[in-house]
């Protein structure tokens, strides 16, 4: 866990960096310099690209980490692992074109430049978690993009370019995003690389094919369950606006997701070895660790977020707009907070020998989340109900995963400081809902609620060294502090 830890810590701060920028991008710019239909249009680009991004991977970007090791062993067999995972995107994303082209779906060809730059990075990017490599490409993705599409709608905002011009600063930049990381990645290569179409001949080929194909349809299905709430809720009700106010909604609930990425992004590769040479115990503590570590983090998140959510709604321009999704960053941030609670549940099933199961559980995910984003969105034609349908969605996912987990592997991410962290959880809101809600002051009950979170939540868990990977990266913040 210690270099999942450190690597995590790194990335994770450039996370909320980037995160910090991108809320004032959305909060405090956006919402003031575009409109509710305007920032549904940009949300909608690249959720629709992401919609059929996994029929374009066919699972490489989680291959690229799982299965290297086995073609690192002479440059022959590192040329055709690099040939294989360059060339099946690039023919399934000529096949999509041919297909989707006749249908004249709005913006096709700026979806379809994201689409396929996106595919690409994910792909190096899982590469380079193999090398422990993830500060830089976490740094292009949460930090300079946001950093260029602000310059955009600032420019947008003097009218020094058209609205038309962000929407195209906002496809290319996936363009640059690429091309960056390629040159990163050229330090990074264990050989050189020489384009080899013989990679069928690998004693591995079918190996992959057979776990890519069963990837295809987890993976399609998990991009469904959250993404389509956007798309959704755009076909039934017919207004971009409602996007736009789900995706405020969304950045505020984005926070309490950011510590996942780069320990799910560590996490593979080590679990693919350790699962490989059945040492279930490494597993089983990387997986209780990590579920403790990230419940932790995500419901400290929450707490603050969900208790100050009238303070950031009153703060936001056109936040009278805006307030209409409150419940839209309740929802979902209970939502991420469940997701990160059961730990890399995924992680350990893509790594294991039943990633088939994925076929089986994916498809009925799928159906669910159709269903409840129909209902939901329908009965009450807003963003809230999205929102809802995405946290049962997902709640049912997890515990499936989780159910999975348990029934092959006999493994569950609960110790008994996990139920203790979930105890603590309501004590800030209870003190705040009897002593501290008449407050008029907004700027004081938000200190004040703060603070509280900090005393009844976060102190006790260190206090008490419920979690021993917290407690020493608080130590070592105060040190830094108070040397």
């Amino acid at each position: 866990m210690g270099i999942i830890i450190r690597n995590s810590i790194k990335a994770t701060a450039i996370n909320y960096i980037g995160v910090i920028l991108g809320a004032i991008s959305i909060l405090f710019i956006q919402t003031k310099v575009l409109t509710p239909d305007q920032i549904g249009e940009v949300r909608l680009l690249l959720d629709k690209a992401v919609l059929v991004l996994p029929l374009v991977l066919f699972g490489m970007d989680t291959v690229s980490s799982r299965f290297y090791f086995h073609f690192e062993k002479d440059a022959r067999s590192y040329s055709r692992y690099w040939t294989m995972l360059l060339s099946i995107p690039f023919v399934l994303s000529c096949v999509l074109f041919v297909i989707t082209y006749p249908f004249n779906i709005h913006h096709f060809w700026l979806i379809s430049i994201i689409l396929v730059s996106y595919s690409y990075s994910l792909i190096i990017e899982a590469y380079l978690t193999t090398k422990a490599k993830i500060a830089y490409p976490t740094f292009l993705r949460s930090v300079l993009f946001r950093l260029v599409y602000l310059i955009s709608v600032i420019l947008y905002y003097y009218q020094l370019i058209s609205f038309r011009t962000v929407l195209l600063t906002f496809t290319f930049w996936h363009v640059l995003h690429l091309a960056l990381l390629l040159l990163y990645l050229h330090k990074y290569l264990t050989f050189s690389f020489r384009p080899d179409f013989s990679f069928w001949k690998h004693e591995r080929f079918k190996e992959i094919m057979t776990f890519s194909s069963f990837l295809l349809v987890g993976a399609s299905s998990a991009v469904l369950v959250a993404r389509l709430d956007t798309v959704m809720l755009e076909g039934i009700t017919s207004s971009q606006a409602f996007v736009g106010i789900y995706t405020i909604g969304l950045s505020i609930a984005a926070f309490i997701e950011m510590p996942k990425r780069p320990v799910a992004q560590i996490a593979i590769p080590i679990l693919s070895k350790d699962l490989a040479n059945n040492e279930l115990d490494k597993v089983d503590i990387l997986y209780k660790k990590s579920a403790l570590n990230l419940l932790i983090i995500s419901c400290t998140l929450f707490s603050l977020i969900w208790i100050n959510i009238d303070f950031i709604f009153e703060h936001i321009p056109n936040g009278e707009i805006y307030q209409t999704g409150k419940y839209v960053v309740f929802f979902l941030g209970l939502a991420k907070v469940f997701d990160l609670g059961l730990g890399i549940n995924q992680e350990v099933i893509s790594a294991s020998q039943y990633y088939r199961w994925n076929l089986l559980l994916m498809p009925f995910l799928t159906l669910v989340t159709i269903l409840l984003n129909f209902y939901f969105i329908s009965k009450y034609n807003s963003a809230t109900g999205a929102a809802a349908a995405t946290l049962i969605s997902l709640s049912l996912f997890n515990l499936l995963r989780t159910f999975l987990v348990k029934w092959k592997l006999g493994l569950l991410p609960f110790t008994k400081e996990y139920f203790i962290v979930i105890l603590l959880t309501p004590f800030p809101f209870i003190i705040d809902y009897f002593f501290l809600s008449t407050i008029e002051n907004s700027w004081i009950k938000m200190i004040l609620d703060s603070t509280v979170v900090l005393l009844l939540f976060v102190f006790p868990i260190y206090f008490f060294n419920l979690s021993d990977d917290i407690t020493k990266l608080v130590n070592k913040l105060k040190a830094i502090v108070f040397p």
